[in-house]
């Protein structure tokens, strides 16, 4: 929930600050605003950092679910299993 917070806050203030400029600066030729070149400037390092971080921890996730479950696709790595009658 913080980080939600922090990012609406900072879109908040973003927001004001492009309002501010675009009203002060009206004589001036005003630059256009490239959404889509923004995003494809801003989006692939996000995505790389996230998969660096999903990669060890999905790995980790799977190594403690195996030891826990002791088994693998139905291969069973118990060292003493359970055998019900």
């Amino acid at each position: 929930m913080l980080y939600f917070i922090v990012g609406f806050i900072t879109v908040v203030i973003l927001f004001i600050f492009l309002v501010y400029h675009r009203i002060m600066a009206r004589g001036e030729k005003i630059a256009k605003f490239k959404f889509l070149s923004y995003l494809k400037l801003i989006i692939p390092p996000a995505v790389y950092g996230i998969s660096l971080a999903i990669i060890p921890v999905a790995l980790i996730n799977i190594l403690i679910a195996v030891v826990i479950n002791a088994d693998v696709f139905g291969i069973s790595f118990a060292i003493n299993p359970c055998e019900t009658s």
